[in-house]
């Protein structure tokens, strides 16, 4: 006699499941839903990162940890991760976050990496779940991204120091040679400009080209030259207290021009002398000498013409240096106006992802279906065992009750029915 097999096999098992497919199926549906919500939206909340990783393009820049402004004011990289930036990036940005909390609890972080072929790059990092949404995350480090550039608008320039200087000057001469530097210093500016980004830029509703030619031609009408001349010759004083200013100035000019004289003279003399000197004299030497005791000679006439004929003159100010005064004033303003635009224009920020930002940490969502799937098949496999395995027991035993009664499903009712 064949002797029985104990134990059970796996399509015994998959015959048990097999009896509640439809529940083992639901099961499983319901475990990967519910894991894949639980452990991506849910499981992922204190792990889960936006990082956005960029590169800056500043006028001046040079590439330093430190960046100096053109006004002068200087941030270091970690400041765009301060209170002050992270506040004003939620308002550029419109996105409502809570900005103390996440720098308290430094949840918030930027990283400053340099590389031969990327140059300088920098990585803001901050946890997802202070935002509402990726986009809502994306928008903010996005803002966070743009905040060197944004502040380029809010700069307040100082082109404006000869003019200022001009304006409490206590004499003509003084004053008028300060508008004259004033115009050179525009012209300078935008020359410098024009070398870096090119005439053809458009600011102010024109080229720098034409903001450059238009300053150069008013400076070459010589106006100002020529007020200056006549102050000299007509020794034009603006108030008394200017001459007093000129009895001050010739003592100190009366003595550098006595200097200037004798070293002139001691020159002279160890050249023509020719004996040997520690001292090598040459024509260059001899004629820059000579130059500054010309110099202070004829300044020495201006300021004893100032004393000795100088007539005071209110009305030259208001009548020939205020216009001249007026219209440089209007291009120094429209200098300051210029620049910031040209600035803002030229600056730029380069994302290194085409989707700007990525997520980092956590499980993300396909494995997270994965992991799903594989416990809900496994939990539903156990499941459909446990509920078949009850059904065919309640089935063994009510086959098992019937038969001793006689009952419907027994043999001896099968041969009565026969008979």
């Amino acid at each position: 006699m064949q002797e029985e097999q104990s134990g059970i096999s796996i399509a015994d098992i998959f015959r048990t499941i097999f009896v509640q497919k439809w529940l083992a199926l639901a099961v499983a549906v319901l475990i990967t839903v519910a894991c894949t919500l639980g452990i991506y939206f849910l499981g992922n909340g204190n792990k889960r990162v936006y990082e956005m990783r960029f590169s800056l393009v500043m006028p001046n820049n040079n590439n330093d940890a430190v960046y100096t402004y053109p006004d002068g004011t200087k941030i270091h990289y970690s400041d765009f991760i301060s209170f002050t930036s992270l506040n004003r990036a939620a308002e550029m940005s419109g996105i409502n976050v809570d900005v103390r909390r996440l720098i308290n609890n430094g949840d918030i972080s930027i990283t400053r990496e340099v590389s031969e072929y990327e140059g300088v790059t920098y990585t803001v990092t901050a946890k997802s779940d202070y935002f509402a949404s990726y986009d809502s995350g994306r928008q903010f480090l996005a803002a966070v991204a743009h905040l060197p550039v944004s502040m380029l608008s809010s700069m307040t320039l100082d082109y404006d120091v000869y003019l200022t200087l001009a304006s409490q000057a206590d004499d003509y001469e003084s004053e008028i040679g300060l508008l004259i530097s004033q115009l050179e210093s525009l012209e300078g500016e935008l020359d410098s400009l024009i070398k870096t980004y090119g005439g053809q830029v458009i600011a102010g509703g024109k080229s720098l080209s034409a903001h450059y030619n238009e300053i150069k031609a008013y400076s070459d009408k010589g106006t100002l030259s020529i007020l200056l001349t006549r102050v000299k010759d007509e020794a034009i004083v603006k108030s008394e207290k200017a001459k007093e200013k000129y009895r001050v100035q010739k003592i100190k000019l009366q003595r550098e021009y006595d200097v200037a004289k004798a070293t002139l003279d001691n020159l002279l003399a160890v050249k023509q002398s020719g004996e040997t000197s520690p001292l090598i004299v040459d024509a260059a030497v001899i004629k820059a000498q000579s130059d500054l005791v010309e110099k202070l000679f004829y300044e020495l006439e201006d300021v004893g013409k100032y004393l000795t004929e100088g007539v005071v003159d209110t009305t030259f100010e208001t009548q020939n240096i205020k216009p001249e005064y007026e219209a440089i004033k209007e291009f120094t303003d429209g200098l300051n106006q210029t620049v910031v635009e040209v600035y803002n224009k030229t600056a730029s920020v380069s994302f290194t992802k085409a989707n700007v930002i990525s997520v980092e940490g956590g499980t993300g969502l396909v494995t997270s279906i994965a992991i799903s799937l594989v416990l809900g098949v496994v939990i539903a496999l156990i499941v459909g065992f446990i509920a078949g395995k009850i059904t065919l027991d309640r089935r063994a035993k009510k086959q098992a009750a019937g038969a001793p009664d006689g009952g419907a499903d027994s043999p001896d009712a099968d041969a009565a029915a026969n008979n």
